[in-house]
């Protein structure tokens, strides 16, 4: 049995859905991005490291005793919500660092990766999107996004059989078009509550209820569940957060591609359904 959304509802999934329409025909109003097929494009910097302008020059201001000297980057007033829990008090670091980029003359704020960076040091790291610097917003996709075997090579590779789950026919391609939703619509408006459609149905089974606020998460805890950062939606339940999540709209946009396939069904009036998450021939 069908659920009718609320009007409200409906009119966001269409707005998320209209506004990445936009930018992939060219109509979008928003800054054009940089597109990176690496992480090279970033150098990775201290905190406590001296600013640089967008020309690599440092800069200097003068201090009480009339002395110029460099200021660090985490002192800078701009960078203090990127890099501290409290910017007020700055008592507690939240374990970003500054990335520099000649590309684009200034600093992105990310996690230390140690020895590594965030297209190495996991294979599940397949693309990021940040719409935090001010010349243009940015799209890396990392190289293994490119051979993701959990993928299809393209959309349609995989034939439809009953039961095979929707997250099987997704196709390398995807993880783009993922990206475009963190593009256009902002992070903020994007969280990525999870990956994993089975997850995101139990979810659905409490859709009222709020995820747990954890200061100290990295999003999931070695159960899979959903911890919100203090800054993050934590206003926003379940359902609502689903609602937001780029995966929804990406197993909405693959499904329905394939409901419009003829190729694959006997007669005229069938068609592969994944409305339920799982291949179904239905009747139309």
């Amino acid at each position: 049995m069908l659920k009718i959304l609320p009007l409200q509802s409906m009119m966001l999934l269409l707005e998320y859905l209209q506004e990445v329409k936009n930018f992939l025909d060219g109509s979008s109003k928003k800054n054009i991005p940089w597109l990176f097929c690496n992480d090279k494009w970033l150098e990775k910097l201290q905190r406590t490291d001296a600013l640089w302008d967008s020309n690599r020059n440092l800069v200097m201001e003068m201090a009480e005793d009339g002395i110029m000297s460099p200021i660090a980057i985490e002192d800078v007033k701009d960078y203090l919500p990127y890099l501290w829990k409290n910017p007020v008090t700055k008592n507690k670091p939240n374990g970003n660092i500054p990335w520099w980029s000649d590309d684009l003359g200034e600093y992105l704020f990310d996690g230390d990766y140690g020895k590594k960076t965030y297209c190495t040091i996991s294979n599940e790291n397949l693309a990021a999107t940040q719409d935090h610097t001010v010349s243009a917003s940015t799209i890396t996709l990392c190289p293994v996004s490119f051979k993701n075997t959990a993928a299809s090579a393209k959309l349609g590779g995989k034939k439809p059989t009953k039961g095979l789950s929707v997250e099987k026919i997704v196709p390398r391609s995807g993880t783009f078009y993922h990206e475009l939703f963190h593009l256009v619509l902002g992070n903020a408006r994007t969280y990525d509550i999870t990956y994993f459609w089975n997850q995101q149905q139990e979810f659905l089974q409490t859709p009222d209820d709020y995820p747990p606020v954890d200061p100290d998460s990295d999003d999931e805890d070695e159960d899979g569940d959903v911890n919100m950062d203090e800054d993050e939606d934590q206003d926003l339940t379940y359902v609502q957060l689903i609602r937001e999540n780029p995966e929804t709209y990406l197993w909405f946009s693959v499904g329905y591609w394939y409901f419009q396939q003829t190729q694959w069904s006997k007669e005229t009036n069938q068609r592969w359904s994944f409305h339920n998450g799982a291949g179904e021939l239905v009747q139309i």
